[in-house]
This record gives structure tokens, C-alpha cells and sequence, in this order.
């Protein structure tokens, strides 16, 4: 061999045998694991994904440092499956959270008996299992109580969080805005499994969480290993305040929020020198919610948003970090979803991986061995009903789609800011029982990202036929759950405390109870 060959063979084996002493292409074995959770955060609303305004944050530093995936999906379009589903690694219709009464509705309210079952297996459940220390704060929706106002049976103490800090079993949606009158049977914060305040005040509630986080990481020991769950509260709908700083107002205001949780938090491993012994993980629950005009989520140029199947609300920003195992700056392309988390957890901790799941292992992909996540196939429902698939670069439709028409978003949001939706035509919000497609739609998402123009079938012969393989093969094997969701009494909807009309340390104007049901 001439010494023209030689040298760049030698050269390639001193480079793969200088990455792979700081662990790059090796899996860590049992790191400590942080994820971060967005609320309704578009795929467009930081700056390396594409926003043009909105301040370089410290999730922005993760991505330089770090892997940033450009196709990442979440099971559905909105929270409550979709973080049943990342908690599980499976679809949340095997899991039952759909109703039977009311095709669109997905999720818990204040007066479900319904939760999270307890005979799913998950995460935290599984690291627990593996020895590691679990906990959480931030927000849950999946199911507070189902006997009374106070027995707590689906908050996340009993789902494998050994220490739950501050919480909140529902959303901070704009009936806790404390600039009208929040409504009592809506916004309550909990610790752990107890109520502090009802209705609770937005001020300065993120900075207590992550001052809660990182006395968590604090009390750990380097001979335990632990894992962090930090569900943001923000943003889903825009309420804090606090900051005012954002070029981009008061949404970018709140994405700086979560930034600021995120570096503080980041800045306390490296403190403690275990910045290269943990894994953290950035994702989001939905896309963004065009609903919400600018106090919503920007999705870029992907069609439709929250409560829909198409791009716009199924393919959310995930950044995967950990320094001296990721090499920086690396940007993947391959096809993977928030259920992924748990094989990809489970490999990491040395747990078994369940074999009832829908998950792969994303191992090889995060640390550089493989650009395969090991789907074929996703499958996207909303409810019960089976709306999507995506195969390859293709997305395929079964059912009609829905939309915001321009005409809609410009009666919903005059000036930019929401009104009232009641009043407005043009807009199917995330319907599940939308019509059944005569035949599949079709669009090649790397020429056509915004599903704009649909393919002629009659030229998609074998890729086509590859497809409807993979939904054979799904069918066989999917079994729908039990619905969750219509179990409902008034009975259950919390109160500290009903001598004060369910008022806890709370002074300003609130609402008795919003709900018609009650």
C-alpha cells in the first residue's frame, strides 16, 4: 500500500480513537437524565430552529453544544396524550385516553375521575426500578382524583416520582389569568400531593420551580444516579409578565422564561461537575396554537398547529446534550418521537425495555453510531381514530386533514390578539371524526415541507404499497384502550378549602366555578 493510502487510514483511526476516548460513539452507562418539557412551544420559536427575532437562549446553547433533530414528532397534538405517550413509550389510544362521548376530546379536566392507569408502566417507574432517584415539578395533565376532592389517586407521586415538587394537575390556561378572575376549579398548585394555593398566582412560579429543581440535583449523591422531569408551565398560554425584555413581546418573554430555568439549571451541573455524567433532554408536548394569535406558537412553514395531525402540530423542537458524549453541533434528519424516551432510557439506565411499546431506542442515533432510529413507520391519531402515517419522506392522510382558514385566523385574532373564537367561521379545531378519505393524501415532506401539494397515487405504485405493509402490520398488532376521558363528577374537582369557597392563600378576585358541568 503506497504511503498516499496510508496516511489517511492512520489519520481516521487516531481521530475515531481520540472521539471515542471522551465518549463520543459509546452509550453512557447509568448517567443521570434531565428532561425538559416546553408547553404548546412552536417548531419555529427558537432561534436555531428558525425564528428570526426571538433572543439566542440557553436551549440554542444546547443545540450548539449538543444534536438537534429536524424531524422529531410527538404521538398527538395535544397535552394530555401526548405526555401519557412520552411517559409510556406508547400510543395514548392503547392507553384509552380518548372519549367515546365526545370524539374531539382528549384530555382531563378538573372534573375527571379518569387518569394515567396505574398499570402503565413508566419512566420514572422504570428508573426507579433501575435504582435511580426520580422527581419532577412543573405541570402534569393527566388525571388528579377519583373518589373525592382530595384523594389524589392519578397525581405523580403514584406514577414512579419518588419527590414531586411544585405542580400543577392541569394547565396555566387563560382562566388563571390573575389580570381577570382566575377560576377556582381550574388553577390550584399543588406540592407534591397537596394543594397550596387555589387559585395560584402565576408570579415568579417558574423561578420557585427551578429553585425546587435544583435542590433536587443539590441532594443527590454521585452513587445515585437521578432523573429530572421539568414540565415547563409556559407557554402554553402567554401570562407572565415578569420580564418585558423580548424583541418578540410577551410570548418571547416566556420562551426567555423557560431559558432562564434551563441555564440556571445547566449552570448547577456544571457547578457540581456532573455536566458530562448527565444526559438532558429538550422537547415539547404539541406544536404551537394558532389560536392564540401572537400569544401562540410560531410553527414556521408547517401547515396547521396544536389539536392537528399535520406538521405544524406534531413535529416539535428536541435537542439532545451532554458534553464529552455529543459531539457539537450535529443536526439529525431521522425520524423520531417523544415515545422514544423510554427504550432510549431504559438502554442508558441498563433497565429491561418493555416489549409492549411503541418506542425505539434512539442510543445510536443520539451518540453518533446511526442515523436509524429504527422506525419505519409513525402512526399519528387523534383520539381513537387513525389519521396519519408517516413512511420515509412521505405523509399520508386517511382522514381530511382541517385547517384555520386566513379568513378564520383574521376574525379570531384582530390586532394580533385573540377575540372571541365562538363567533368566528372557517376554523376546524382538531376535530377527531373528520371524514374518511376516499383515497390517502400524500405529500413528500423534503420537497413539499408544507404539505401543500398532494401526489398523484398513480405514481407512488411501490411506495405506496410499502406503506400500507407497515399499516397492515400496525393494525394487527394495535389494541385500542378503554376511554378514559368521560368518567366525570363535580365531586372530584379539588378544594383546600370549602369553608373559604375553595380560596387558599389567595387575595385577589377569583371565580367560584366555571364549569357549566357544575
Amino acid at each position: 500500500m503506497s504511503q498516499l493510502y496510508i496516511f489517511p487510514v492512520v489519520f481516521y483511526f487516531i481521530v475515531n480513537i481520540l472521539l471515542r476516548a471522551d465518549g463520543y460513539g459509546t452509550t453512557p452507562e447509568r448517567p443521570n437524565i434531565i428532561v425538559f418539557l416546553g408547553d404548546d412551544m412552536g417548531y419555529a420559536d427558537l432561534k436555531s430552529y428558525g425564528h428570526p427575532v426571538q433572543e439566542f437562549t440557553a436551549m440554542d446553547r444546547m443545540v450548539t453544544e449538543g444534536l438537534m433533530f429536524s424531524d422529531f414528532y410527538v404521538a398527538e397534538s395535544v397535552c394530555t396524550p401526548s405526555r401519557a405517550a412520552m411517559l409510556t413509550g406508547r400510543l395514548p389510544a392503547r392507553i384509552g385516553i380518548f372519549s367515546e362521548e365526545t370524539a374531539s376530546l382528549r384530555f382531563f379536566n378538573s372534573y375527571s375521575r379518569g387518569g394515567l392507569p396505574a398499570e402503565e408502566y413508566t419512566i420514572p417507574e422504570m428508573l426507579s426500578d433501575a435504582d435511580y432517584a426520580t422527581g419532577m415539578v412543573g405541570k402534569w395533565h393527566l388525571g388528579i382524583n377519583k373518589y373525592n376532592r382530595t384523594d389524589g389517586t392519578h397525581l405523580p407521586t403514584h406514577h414512579g416520582f419518588q419527590w414531586v415538587g411544585y405542580n400543577l394537575p392541569l394547565s396555566d390556561d387563560e382562566t388563571c389569568d390573575e389580570q381577570g378572575a382566575p377560576d377556582l376549579d381550574e388553577c390550584f398548585l399543588y406540592d407534591n400531593t397537596e394543594i397550596i394555593q387555589q387559585p395560584f398566582v402565576y408570579a415568579n412560579l417558574t423561578q420557585k420551580m427551578t429553585n425546587q429543581a435544583i435542590g433536587f440535583i443539590k441532594q443527590q449523591t454521585k452513587e445515585t444516579p437521578f432523573f429530572l422531569y421539568f414540565a415547563y408551565i409556559e407557554t402554553h398560554v402567554a401570562l407572565s409578565r415578569e420580564t418585558n425584555t423580548s424583541a418578540r413581546g410577551i410570548y418571547g418573554d416566556n420562551v426567555n422564561l423557560i431559558s432562564s430555568s434551563v441555564g440556571q439549571i445547566i449552570a448547577t451541573l456544571e457547578e457540581l461537575g456532573i455536566d458530562n455524567n448527565t444526559f438532558v433532554f429538550f422537547g415539547n408536548d404539541n406544536g404551537g396554537d394558532a389560536r392564540r394569535c401572537l400569544y401562540g406558537g410560531d410553527n414556521g412553514l408547517f401547515k396547521g398547529g396544536k389539536a392537528f395531525v399535520t406538521e405544524g402540530g406534531v413535529r416539535v423542537p428536541a435537542i439532545a446534550w451532554m458534553p464529552g458524549w455529543i459531539q457539537s453541533g450535529r443536526r439529525s434528519t431521522t425520524m423520531a418521537s417523544l415515545m422514544d424516551l423510554l427504550p432510549t432510557f431504559a438502554e442508558m439506565a441498563g433497565a429491561p425495555v418493555p416489549t409492549n411499546i411503541d418506542g425505539r431506542s434512539l442510543t445510536d442515533v443520539i451518540f453518533g453510531n446511526s442515523e436509524q432510529s429504527g422506525h419505519t413507520a409513525l402512526f399519528f391519531y387523534c383520539g381513537k381514530f387513525l389519521h396519519a402515517m408517516r413512511y420515509q419522506n412521505y405523509k399520508i392522510y386517511f382522514r381530511d386533514t382541517g385547517t384555520y382558514s386566513q379568513d378564520y385566523l383574521s376574525c379570531a385574532c384582530p390586532d394580533g390578539y385573540q377575540a372571541t373564537l365562538s363567533t368566528c367561521t372557517g376554523g376546524v379545531t382538531g376535530q377527531c371524526d373528520l371524514e374518511l378519505l376516499d383515497e390517502p393524501l400524500v405529500y413528500n415532506l423534503q420537497w413539499d415541507p408544507r404539505e401543500m401539494y398532494a401526489l398523484n397515487l398513480t405514481r407512488l405504485g411501490d411506495m405506496m404499497a410499502e406503506a400500507l405493509d407497515e399499516l397492515a402490520l400496525h393494525e394487527s398488532t394495535f389494541d385500542l384502550g378503554a376511554a378514559l376521558i368521560d368518567d366525570s363528577s363535580c365531586d372530584v374537582i379539588p378544594c383546600c378549602d370549602p369553608e373559604n369557597e375553595c380560596r387558599c392563600n389567595y387575595d385577589g378576585v377569583a371565580t367560584k366555578f366555571a364549569h357549566l358541568l357544575c
